[in-house]
């Protein structure tokens, strides 16, 4: 079923909202002098960007919506579940992680597997080989074997959180074809009053698309070129925050790495 563009007027503001599947999105502009073809782009598939407004160096990506986030309850059974609680448990944490250069407060990581940021090779070997992360490995297994069919790892670590530490606004990477990041939340335990919610941003109006409730067990997956941040956790938050993540790729020939 096709979208519906409702126009809603109010004075000098004018709200347009697009009717999906999966619910409403607004996109308002104070001045009726919008160019049609603005307004024709917002709501494709790959919308053009005002040059007035393209966020810097990233112009060209396209806003991608909630759509694109896939939140798995239902993947990763109780024993391993356990086993990855254990991991995030031992003293694996080094302190320094930043979630970009311009970041004042960073947090605790663990390195798994993988090169750099930019690194496109797999680490299937290195994480194979890495036996503190033996969990994370048959984590990947099961992945493979569903939602990231096809895919190989590029690059595997943890993070943590505690209060006073947050993340910052970040993309993983500027590819937006074949580059997916998976978050798995490894903390035993969550309330809705801690914060620490995974929160993604479009790339125009600096809006909310969707927000994600880090439940214990939980899987994320979207587009690496999709703005996110884990949001700071409250004061009365006790526990590390904890996500393990997995960047990666379809595999060259649709190669399955299992």
């Amino acid at each position: 079923m096709g979208s519906l563009l409702k126009p809603i007027s109010s004075g000098r503001h004018v709200s347009f909202t697009r009717v999906a599947p999966f619910g409403a999105r607004e996109y308002n502009r104070n001045d009726f002098r919008v160019k049609a073809s603005i307004h024709e782009n917002f709501f494709s598939d790959r919308p053009a960007i005002p040059e007035s407004r393209s966020p810097g160096a990233h112009h060209n990506l396209p806003l991608t919506n909630a759509k694109s986030i896939n939140v798995i309850d239902d993947l990763v059974p109780k024993s391993l579940r356990n086993s990855l609680n254990r991991l995030v448990r031992a003293p694996i944490w080094r302190h320094g992680k930043a979630s970009n250069r311009r970041q004042k407060f960073p947090f605790w990581f663990a390195y798994g597997a993988g090169g750099g940021g930019k690194s496109k090779r797999s680490c299937i070997v290195q994480l194979s080989s890495n036996k503190t992360f033996t969990p994370v490995f048959e984590l990947w297994k099961r992945l493979v074997r569903g939602p990231l069919r096809m895919h190989e790892p590029l690059r595997v670590y943890a993070n943590a959180h505690t209060y006073g530490v947050e993340g910052a606004v970040h993309r993983d990477s500027l590819d937006r074809k074949n580059y997916w990041t998976t978050v798995y939340f490894a903390h035993s335990k969550w309330k809705i009053s801690w914060g620490g919610e995974l929160v993604f941003y479009d790339d125009i109006e600096n809006e909310i698309i969707r927000a994600v409730y880090p439940r214990p067990g939980r899987l994320v997956i979207f587009p690496g070129a999709l703005r996110h941040c884990a949001r700071g956790l409250s004061r009365e938050c006790p526990d590390l925050r904890v996500s393990i993540v997995i960047k990666s790729q379809r595999a060259e020939g649709s190669r399955e790495m299992r």
